[in-house]
């Protein structure tokens, strides 16, 4: 009697058997948590040191006045702001350390950790050595290199909101488009309005805000979505779990979901 042989199911949408698949869903440890909790921290805290700096500094416009005021040369909220930001750049860090151990073979989030890290570093540097000078000293060369750092972190920000929008599911790359689109429009019309000493000008920390308020936020929903992964396994290596891009797709945002 002769065995009939059973042809192996190739059928793309089909998951790979691969250790974690069969040992269950990977869990993220506790350290890992505990690192992504930091990138929730260091949202929070910025958003909270910048308000609370504001309401110290008397005679200090929210509306009409930008962040970077609030540690210039000679600002009375300095030794407020530069423990608490360089702190929120410390946590900023290790969010992204983390997002590099976490991404396995996912390259688009390794990249934007890596990026995040940079983008750390690149404040802690603005923060510490190239604080402007008061607005009412004009544009001088510690100004301009205060605004050149400046756009070099504006570059950095762009890349990691780019490189994240490829990290998971769809419904976080349309968010993430939103948000790079929005940080891009609203980068662009606080240039112009400074460039062209606009009648907005006494808005331009209300466009400024929004602008990084955005990006803060893009930063605490992906520590949130990561925080809520049901197998780090698909987050790390979406290809080696699911062949089909769609079953990929959905599997990836499913992890995450």
């Amino acid at each position: 009697m002769s065995a009939v042989a059973r042809a192996p199911d190739v059928s793309p949408t089909r998951a790979r058997e691969t250790p974690e698949s069969r040992a269950g869903p990977r869990r993220l440890s506790a350290s890992q948590k505990a690192l992504l909790v930091c990138g929730i921290l260091s949202s929070l805290l910025y958003v909270a040191t910048d308000i609370f700096a504001a309401l110290q500094y008397r005679g200090y416009s929210y509306a009409a006045q930008g962040v970077s005021e609030l540690n210039a040369v000679g600002a009375p909220t300095r030794p407020l702001t530069l423990p608490l930001f360089t702190l929120d750049n410390v946590l900023l860090a290790a969010f992204g350390v983390c997002l590099w151990r976490l991404a396995g073979r996912n390259r688009a989030l390794r990249f934007t950790g890596a990026l995040l890290v940079a983008d750390a570093v690149v404040g802690q540097m603005g923060l510490q050595f190239f604080n402007m000078d008061p607005r009412v000293a004009g544009r001088t060369p510690r100004t301009a290199m205060h605004e050149m750092v400046t756009g070099v972190e504006v570059l950095v920000i762009l890349s990691a909101i780019g490189f994240g929008a490829a990290a998971l599911g769809k419904p976080f790359r349309l968010y993430s488009i939103a948000t790079l689109l929005a940080v891009l429009a609203c980068g662009g019309l606080t240039f112009w309005i400074v460039e062209t000493r606009s009648s907005l000008l006494p808005w331009i920390g209300v466009t400024e805000r929004i602008n990084i308020y955005g990006y803060m936020l893009w930063k605490l929903t992906l520590a949130v979505a990561l925080l809520r992964v049901r197998d780090a396994a698909i987050v790390a290596d979406p290809q080696g779990v699911v062949d089909d891009p769609r079953s990929r797709e959905r599997a990836l945002w499913q992890g995450v979901r």
